[in-house]
């Protein structure tokens, strides 16, 4: 596993396609991801660890951030990621697809 973001403990587990934010020791949320090409698509959203909004979001900017470092597109299915991402839609180039929603 490779560490994203040391002071919200995301990591990157490459072997299953996720990324991980980790509190107390226990995963919180899961960002799966799908790699084709130059393109990274975010298929699955999970955050039910983390209560507040400020949480998700924070932890799908560091994962965003973490592909834009890569010099990879962004591409987000994830209907939950897509919504708190929105402000931020500009800043991280992501696009959405029509594709079905996989959250």
């Amino acid at each position: 596993m490779r560490l994203v973001n040391k002071t919200r403990n995301i990591f990157d587990n490459p072997v299953q396609n996720r990324y991980e934010i980790y509190r107390d020791g226990n995963v919180q949320g899961i960002v799966k991801y799908r790699i084709e090409g130059n393109t990274l698509r975010f298929i699955l959203c999970q955050s039910k660890g983390l209560r507040s909004s400020w949480d998700r979001r924070a932890f799908y900017l560091a994962v965003a951030r973490d592909a834009k470092r890569r010099q990879m597109t962004i591409e987000i299915t994830s209907r939950s990621m897509a919504q708190e991402l929105a402000p931020y839609k500009k800043w991280i180039g992501a696009s959405r697809t029509n594709a079905r929603y996989a959250a």
